[in-house]
Parts: C-alpha cells; sequence; structure tokens
C-alpha cells in the first residue's frame, strides 16, 4: 500500500507523474518504483502510454479512465482508427494486461524515449508549481513547436530503464528558438486543441471525411472524381511555408485518402489546410447533398 500519491498537473503525462513520486520517495533507481505503482515486474515503462498499474495508484489517482484520456496519448494513436479497434484498444489499457495484441499497432512507436519540452513552459511551471514536469501536449509526433509559446521544442534522451522527473534534467539556461512560421504554431494549436476533445463515436472513416471536404475544393477534378495529390502537395507546402515534412508528398496524400492511414498530425495538417474546424474534424458529419445522408453512407465499424 502506498502512503501517498503527487498530485497531477494540468497536461502531465502520467509517466512524469511516476517519475516525481519516485523522487519524492527517495528511490535512486526504478527498483523501488516499480513494486509501488505496477502490477507486474515491468522491464520498461511506455513514455507515452502505460503499464498495468494497482488498484492502490488508481485509487489515489481518482478517476482512472479519465486520467488515461487525459494524461497519456492513447487519444492521439486511436481517434481515428474504426470503433472496433478503439475500442478494443481503450478495454486493452484500461485492463490488467496492457499493453496486448489491440495496441500492438502503437506499442513499437511508443517505446521511443524521445522527451520534448518547451523551456518557456518549463519556466512556468517552476514559477507555478516549484518544478517543472513531462507535458502531455509535447510528445505530439510531428509537432515541433510549442502550441503556447511558438518556440521549437527541445528534446531530452530517455532511456527505457530508467524514471526521470523533468525537473531534475531541464535545464534553466536554455536558448529560445521561436519558429518563424505561423501556420506550423497553426497546427501545433489544433493539435492540441483537438486532442483535449472527448471522443466521439462516428460513423465514417476520416479517410472519406476528408475525401468530401476535399470535393470543395480546387485540389478535387470532377473529371477524374479523384483528388489531385501532386496539386494538394503543392499546396500543401506553400500553405505551410516550407515547414519539412513528409505528411506533405504525393504518396503520402494518397495513403490518407485512399489507404486510409490515421496519423494524427498528418490528419490535422490536412484538415487545416482544407479549413475544416476543429470541432467539424472531431465530429466528422458530412453534409445532406440531394436528399442522400452521406453519413450513413460511409459507415465503418
Amino acid at each position: 500500500m502506498i502512503g501517498f500519491f503527487p498530485e497531477v498537473y494540468p497536461d502531465e503525462l502520467l509517466y512524469s507523474v511516476f517519475a516525481r513520486y519516485q523522487v519524492y520517495c527517495g528511490y535512486t533507481g526504478h527498483h523501488g518504483l516499480y513494486p509501488d505503482i505496477f502490477i507486474k515486474n515491468e522491464k520498461q515503462i511506455p513514455f507515452r502510454l502505460t503499464a498495468p498499474i494497482n488498484n492502490d495508484v488508481k485509487e489515489a489517482i481518482g478517476n482512472f479512465e479519465d486520467v488515461i484520456h487525459r494524461h497519456t496519448l492513447i487519444d492521439y494513436y486511436i481517434r481515428f482508427i474504426s470503433r472496433r479497434k478503439r475500442e478494443r484498444a481503450l478495454k486493452s489499457i484500461l485492463s490488467d494486461d496492457a499493453i496486448d495484441t489491440p495496441l500492438s499497432f502503437i506499442v513499437n512507436s511508443d517505446f521511443d524515449y524521445n522527451a520534448l519540452y518547451c523551456p518557456l513552459c518549463a519556466k512556468a511551471d517552476r514559477d507555478i508549481y516549484g518544478e517543472t514536469y513531462w507535458h502531455r501536449s509535447h510528445q505530439y509526433r510531428g509537432i515541433d513547436v510549442c502550441h503556447i509559446h511558438g518556440c521549437y521544442l527541445m528534446n531530452y534522451k530517455l532511456t527505457a530503464q530508467q524514471s526521470v522527473s523533468a525537473e531534475a534534467v531541464i535545464p534553466t539556461d536554455d536558448i529560445v528558438c521561436y519558429s518563424p512560421n505561423e501556420p506550423e504554431f497553426a497546427l501545433a494549436g489544433y493539435v492540441a486543441e483537438l486532442m483535449n476533445k472527448p471522443l466521439i463515436n462516428k460513423n465514417i472513416s476520416v479517410s472519406e471525411y476528408l475525401k468530401r471536404k476535399a470535393e470543395y475544393s480546387q485540389y478535387y477534378s470532377v473529371f477524374t472524381k479523384r483528388v489531385d495529390f501532386e496539386k494538394m502537395s503543392n499546396g500543401l507546402a506553400k500553405f505551410y511555408k516550407g515547414m519539412q515534412s513528409k505528411y506533405f508528398a504525393p504518396q503520402q496524400l494518397l495513403k490518407v485518402f485512399v489507404i486510409g492511414a490515421t496519423d494524427f498530425a498528418q490528419v490535422c495538417a490536412i484538415a487545416l489546410f482544407l479549413g475544416v474546424s476543429v470541432d467539424e474534424l472531431n465530429n466528422m458529419l458530412l453534409p445532406t447533398d440531394n436528399g442522400i445522408n452521406y453519413n450513413k453512407l460511409h459507415k465503418i465499424v
């Protein structure tokens, strides 16, 4: 039984809470931390998700399901996948056997221990809480700037065998570099805002939704009835003003619109480019044209 548990800070990764607990307890390594927190003898903790934790910790945290949604990146990975896969993934991470087969599509990528942070957010944390911590909103793949300050995120390389508090490793004298790219800053804000929206069960895939939105743009050919990926790729590159991203290549766009790829940052970059609001992308309701309800036609399971 644990005697206390730290308060979870706003936008804090669950990994970060555990790391602070380790410091407060005076543990010099993870060998003391793991038996207090986890059900199994874990060899490594997913940085952006979590391993199965015991009931004492769940009770100390409060609403565990809410914490999973707000303090891990599970919603980042599952928001645009099919309802069936999403329900299986949530059931898995909320059970005592996470991470298992339903989460296999994200496990490998989650064991990437590049911890990103904003030096200005770290300063603000220290002013308010007396310490800084790992923020969830700094860990979104494909997003390189802070959605609050517009400066480039810094990187600290963790190792799988250690649990490191941000306060112990984030310097107080980092040089702050701001992004000159306004659309890049806008994209960071777009992603952060969508991540704070609740998951909604939808009747269509994000691929079908973006296709329908693209039909009303200059990037859709009424003759071929297809998205012109080359033209859209050029438009994206121009819109994001030299922001280097693999997401803008024609073959990557094909993966989203045809194959059904669901990379969160890529989907958001395309949606923002097409003028789709955060609420529109979260709800993904298609218009009713000529009496046809496209929300019913494009069902997914």
